[in-house]
């Protein structure tokens, strides 16, 4: 991938809120597909992050979220504009580098960004009641909506921690099975006569889709409305679950900072010495070997030989359509000479055999009868 200059912060600030959305969530989509050691990756953060801090600018200075409204005081263009938060969130948790504490900062910011995302959606009562469960684990109680050690509280139930997940899991499954449907609907509005120009695109990781809804005034501004709050709801539900994660990396990330830089080089340099751990081989070696005792105990049943993979019916009905495709190339074969053979006229005919003629006569020439092998020939 080549590499990407960031644009200029004044070109950023000279373009409008949909189009530094569009451009974020475009950059978003890159960074989900480029693999981490590409060098290219890095600079996409930095071009990401700029871009959704001039949308959040934009939006704060547009005034489209107030304190004082609700679901229904939210205008349907601007719903997308609630996901400005978690967009940076995930810009910044694509952030690496050797220096631990670069990816800390970046870290701590993408935690703060998914808070204010998980609020903002609470206080517009955007959320289905998994996902308020969730983002009330996140704001209350810090612990990633039951899943780390944040917080200060005891270790989660683990019954009531499975049920959270499969919950979770059923809703995320029911939301992206009705963003399909009302995509569709969206296309078919779009294509319908009188429809107006819009789109709907998936994005990558986050399950995202851009563009303003189309197609009749009414219909098409309730599909494109069901369609960004379902997208606010499926995105608090990983904002919840990854603060959790997010929340145990930080802790990790804090004590390698807190040591000399040195000390890091130093027992970086001792593990690649070392090499996997004896542990980790000793593992890796019981699952190999747990995989090649099941896959013996399958076999003991299935006979030596190699099985059949059709009956003599099916062998017959194959060679018996090989017959009538290789007698159906011979029948074209042959009206096609017969063509090739009606459309000549007698002059051409009468032309051919006389060059054949001539032909067979230079061979005899240069080849008389009783030449050849001499040894052939009988004894005299």
């Amino acid at each position: 991938m080549a590499q990407q200059t960031s644009p200029p912060e004044q070109e950023l600030r000279d373009l409008p809120l949909p189009a530094l959305f569009q451009r974020a969530r475009g950059l978003l989509k890159q960074l989900d597909t480029t693999p981490a050691s590409d060098p290219s990756k890095q600079r996409l953060v930095a071009d990401g992050a700029a871009c959704l801090r001039a949308a959040a600018a934009a939006a704060d200075a547009l005034a489209l979220f107030s304190a004082n409204e609700d679901r229904d005081d939210l205008a349907t263009g601007d719903i997308k504009y609630l996901l400005i938060p978690f967009y940076q969130a995930e810009v910044a948790s694509h952030t690496h580098a050797d220096d631990p504490s670069v990816r800390l900062a970046a870290l701590e910011a993408a935690g703060q960004h998914y808070r204010a995302f998980l609020q903002r959606c609470r206080q517009y009562d955007l959320l289905s009641p998994p996902a308020a469960a969730l983002a009330a684990g996140v704001l209350e109680h810090g612990d990633g909506g039951g899943g780390s050690s944040g917080g200060g509280r005891g270790r989660p139930d683990p019954a009531a921690l499975r049920q959270s997940k499969i919950e979770k899991f059923k809703r995320e499954k029911a939301i992206r099975a009705r963003i399909q449907e009302l995509e569709q609907q969206q296309q078919r509005l779009v294509a319908a006569p009188g429809g107006g120009d819009g789109e709907a695109e998936c994005g990558a990781g986050f399950a995202g889709f851009g563009g303003a809804g189309a197609g009749t005034a009414g219909d098409g501004e309730e599909v494109e409305r069901e369609l960004w709050l379902l997208q606010a709801d499926l995105a608090a539900l990983q904002a919840a679950e990854r603060c959790g994660t997010l929340q145990q990396e930080v802790e990790i990330l804090r004590h390698a900072a807190a040591m000399p830089a040195d000390e890091r080089q130093r027992q970086r340099e001792q593990r690649a010495a070392e090499g996997p751990p004896a542990d980790l081989m000793r593992q890796l070696g019981a699952v190999a070997a747990a995989n090649r005792r099941q896959q013996l105990a399958g076999g003991v049943f299935r006979p030596s030989h190699a099985l059949p993979a059709m009956s003599v019916e099916q062998f017959g009905e194959l060679e018996y359509k090989r017959m009538l495709e290789q007698q159906e190339r011979e029948a074209r074969a042959k009206e096609r000479a017969a063509r090739q053979q009606a459309e000549r006229s007698a002059e051409d005919v009468e032309e051919e055999e006389l060059q054949k003629a001539r032909a067979w006569d230079d061979f005899k020439d240069d080849n008389p009868r009783g030449w050849g092998n001499s040894k052939l020939r009988p004894c005299s």
